[in-house]
């Protein structure tokens, strides 16, 4: 993370406006330790001095300072933090504050992190009017309260008997409402009880199974109300605050790798959309109407057009039960009868059940988390929340997922390598669900091919219903084909051992400069001893590295 380039940017764009406008963005309510203003000049603050356009309000060590804007939005600071108001416009006399031309709150945090209740800009219909910018990503927001936290070699954990720092990164937990981490390798949604991670500016935002301790630790809340707040602020330099308690997984678990990831939102929302504004008012959002390729760039999604038929291609699917079958992970053995939208994603294919082939449709079900890596050809994505059809007959698939991965590019002529020992790095896939109707979070993934030995390995760490499940197993390589498939020999839940689970996949059959397949793809199915919980999901792995060489 380039901070400091960031910061002389910020810088030069406000020096002009700051002196043109000084414009008065809010108040303090409190002030403890050291908390100075930087604009013209480094003055100290107290309760009541005004934070004007232009101003950097920064903490020191031991301190913090709270803010009112002047829209009503509450903003708590913690210490070591550098947080600069570039834009602050709003005029409570002025009806319909919904547009980004009447109201706009735009900041940037230098250093540190925050916790704010956001105020009348993020509460109208427009909410394009309000950003938080940082040297990793840009915040959007949908009318919440939320903690961001910017580290850069300043983080120390708060567990016991660590001083350790934390990784540099942009960190974020929801507690209310949503917001959108964005940056120009995409974007991520964030939804109450969920945290965020941005390594650099070239990473995509993942999720984190949990927050760092250090996103909460040192950070009180705002206020149980706005109206108990503003009653405390009045009587006391101190506000009665309360300790913020992360209402996420205790586990931290990050993904390191870039990928493409949607989520799905159950309220009505405003998106953006290669820079146009898209109303959503539907009960339920699903996969956004674009998909991003393994580079970052957007693939816009159209309906209307007839399905095709691929001529060669390459399907596999996981589902946590299909007619008294349960834990399943299938290759599809003829994919002429795969039938695909018209953005090339599965919609019907047939399946070996019960010892007969069955065809399988969408029906109603919605396309969840759909992704696509140009380089290798492959898509994935699940079906869920619907209908589904197998043979004309109902299948429900409200209470569970079919996860798919496929690849229309596939040339069964390019064979694999014979020698090396490869390891794969994860750059998609779908959310785990489980047969109770349960999405997760993919907290990692590895795969690693041996060609010598023409065996794979892959590994799983998985948050699903408040149980961390992590997986590792083996399997072979189909002699003369680019398919695999194992089992999963050890599979652990909440650090328990008693599980099982299989996995199947193939490889890319487009090969890199060093003539490795370029990318490898799999479904697995993870089960405990009981069978009462089954989770499923899709991964999808690409940069191939030689490991012995």
């Amino acid at each position: 993370m380039n901070i400091n380039f960031f910061k002389w940017s910020v810088f030069a764009l406000l020096t002009s406006a700051s002196q043109l406008c000084l414009a008065e963005a809010g108040k303090v309510i409190f002030a403890i330790g050291d908390v100075v203003v930087q604009n013209q000049q480094r003055v100290a603050v107290k309760k009541g001095d005004s934070i004007e356009v232009g101003d950097t309000v920064i903490t020191g060590d031991k301190s913090r300072a709270q803010l009112i804007m002047s829209d009503g939005a509450r903003i708590s600071i913690r210490a070591n933090s550098e947080l600069l108001i570039e834009q602050y416009a709003y005029n409570a006399n002025e009806a319909n504050q919904v547009s980004a031309t009447q109201s706009k709150s735009s900041m940037s945090l230098l250093k540190g992190g925050f916790r704010t209740i956001t105020g009348a800009v993020a509460s109208g219909q427009d909410k394009s009017g309000y950003e938080v910018k940082t040297a990793v990503a840009t915040i959007g927001i949908r009318g919440t309260d939320y903690t961001i936290l910017l580290c850069n070699d300043d983080c120390i954990s708060l567990g016991v008997d660590s001083n350790e720092n934390i990784k540099n990164g942009l960190y974020a937990g929801v507690s209310k409402g949503a917001i959108v981490l964005k940056n120009s390798a995409g974007e991520l949604f964030l939804n109450p009880a969920e945290s965020g991670f941005v390594k650099n500016i070239s990473s995509f935002p993942v999720k984190l199974l949990g927050p760092p301790s250090s996103l909460f630790g040192e950070t009180t809340a705002t206020k149980k109300s706005q109206e108990q707040e503003q009653e405390s602020a009045d009587t006391s330099d101190v506000a009665a605050v309360e300790e913020i308690v992360a209402s996420s997984l205790e586990t931290q678990i990050e993904q390191i790798t870039s990928q493409p990831i949607q989520t799905e939102l159950k309220t009505d929302i405003t998106i953006t959309q290669n820079d146009a504004e898209v109303a959503i008012t539907q009960p339920e959002i699903t996969t956004p109407k674009v998909i991003q390729g393994n580079d970052g760039t957007d693939i816009p999604i159209t309906d209307g057009q007839p399905p095709s038929i691929p001529p060669s291609s390459q399907t596999a699917f996981s589902l946590a039960s299909m007619n008294n079958t349960f834990g399943i992970t299938q290759q599809i053995e003829d994919t002429t009868k795969n039938i695909l939208d018209s953005d090339n994603n599965l919609v019907g294919f047939s399946a070996l059940n019960n010892g007969r082939f069955q065809q399988l449709a969408i029906g109603t079900a919605s396309q969840k988390n759909l992704g696509f890596d140009q380089r290798s050809g492959f898509r994935w994505g699940r079906w869920s929340n619907g209908i589904a059809l197998i043979d004309n007959t109902a299948f429900d698939l409200n209470q569970q997922s079919l996860h798919w991965l496929n690849n229309t590019d596939f040339d069964p002529s390019i064979a694999l390598p014979k020698s090396g020992l490869v390891s794969y790095s994860l750059i998609g896939n779908t959310d785990p669900t489980n047969n109770h109707g349960a999405r997760g979070i993919l907290g990692n993934a590895t795969f690693t091919a041996d060609f010598t030995n023409q065996q794979v390995q892959s590994q799983l760490l998985i948050g699903i219903s408040g149980l961390v499940w992590r997986a590792s197993g083996t399997g072979s390589i189909a002699n003369g084909f680019n398919s695999f498939s194992g089992l999963y020999n050890s599979v652990n839940i909440d650090a328990k051992d008693g599980g099982t689970g299989q996995f199947s996949g193939f490889f890319s059959s487009k090969q890199n400069e060093l003539q490795l397949p370029n990318a490898a793809g799999l479904v697995y199915s993870l089960s405990n001893l009981t069978g009462d919980d089954i989770v499923s999901g899709a991964v999808v792995f690409s940069h191939p590295k030689y490991q012995n060489r």
